[in-house]
């Protein structure tokens, strides 16, 4: 039986061999770091989904009412530009995970969504009937395991004041509104409308 000279197995392994084998090699060592998570993991996720955005929800609401009660709609308005981000980034602080307001036509342009936020809010804007929450498992955009969670906000009978048709909102609302966001897209809704969703990222990775 003939052996195979040193140059015939050198030429064998051709650098694009070689990395395919190096990379079979790190992938057979590393653990998988996207493996599905428990049942338990996952529930856990989804309750400090909801917790999340149920706390972020409720401390809007109070400060826009109370600014209601306060100084009407336009004093809303101001309150809502100076705290809404940054109570925003306070709870996703505090819970340890990501959390932000999205919506189709933003009023702040950093509420806009990414592509998957996108495409589920344009899925719920023509669902008939309740729209309910959804959550799961993902690759988010920084390439980690995440469980994303999505509920949906409707408008309320008061947002109408701020979010109704342009015709319908005061002149000093209107003007409050134009100020504070130029890019404004967020009018010409009706009470129980699909206004946007709160869109929560649970970190699932190990450390």
């Amino acid at each position: 039986m003939n052996t195979p000279d040193l140059p015939t197995l050198r030429s064998a392994f051709t650098p694009a061999l070689l990395t395919l084998l190096l990379a079979l090699l790190l992938a057979a060592c590393s653990p998988d770091r996207h493996a599905a998570p428990s049942a338990e993991t996952r529930s856990d996720a989804i309750a400090q989904a909801e917790a999340a955005a149920g706390q972020l929800m409720s401390t809007l609401v109070s400060a826009l009412s109370q600014a209601m009660k306060e100084g009407g709609p336009t004093q809303a308005v101001e309150v809502c530009s100076s705290i809404a981000q940054q109570k925003t980034e306070e709870i996703g602080a505090s819970f340890g995970l990501s959390i932000r307001r999205v919506a189709l036509r933003a009023r702040n342009d950093l509420d806009r969504p990414n592509t998957r936020e996108e495409e589920i809010l344009e899925k719920w804007s023509h669902t008939e009937g309740p729209i309910e929450s959804l959550s799961e498992v993902i690759t988010n955009e920084q390439g980690n395991a995440v469980l994303h969670y999505m509920r949906p906000i409707l408008l309320g009978d008061n947002c109408v004041a701020c979010h109704g048709p342009e015709e319908q909102i005061q002149p000093d609302v209107l003007a409050a509104i134009r100020a504070h966001y130029p890019n404004d897209r967020a009018t010409g809704f009706q009470p129980g409308d699909l206004r946007g969703a709160i869109s929560v990222e649970v970190p699932l990775d190990q450390p």
